[in-house]
């Protein structure tokens, strides 16, 4: 079984955790972008949203045109808002949540994608009325 098939079943498990070991074990040379993607949505799903972000951010030179990169980040920006403590960052990073799945809408995800993306839209607008 290869790593990504591994991934694949954790994944669908739930077993967020054995993902991010299993990625950070890696060599950094073997951590291929589609790894660390993987590694951002592992963050992600253990509520772990600054280190996501974090991932994302190393990625971003070579993915910010794919609708996936521009997803992934708008939800580590939208649940990271959720968690912060001061009104002004909530904003920011809402705003720059609400960017991302915008941008993402633009680059054709698939239609489960777009649905999330606007539902996530609807729900940026409503917690910035407050």
């Amino acid at each position: 079984m290869t790593l990504t098939e591994q991934l694949k079943l954790w994944y669908q498990a739930g077993e967020h955790e054995n993902i991010t070991t299993a990625i950070l074990a890696l060599p950094v040379p073997q951590r291929t972008d589609e790894l660390m993607g993987e590694l951002a949505v592992a963050y992600n799903n253990l509520g772990r949203y600054d280190q996501a972000i974090l991932v994302l951010h190393e990625l971003e030179s070579r993915n910010r045109y794919t609708w996936r990169w521009q997803y992934r980040m708008g939800y580590a920006l939208y649940y990271s808002a959720l968690k912060a403590s001061g009104s002004r960052q909530t904003l920011r990073l809402l705003e720059h949540a609400g960017e991302s799945f915008s941008n993402a809408l633009k680059l054709s995800p698939p239609e489960h994608i777009r649905k999330d993306c606007v539902e996530f839209l609807e729900w940026i607008k409503e917690d910035k009325k407050g």
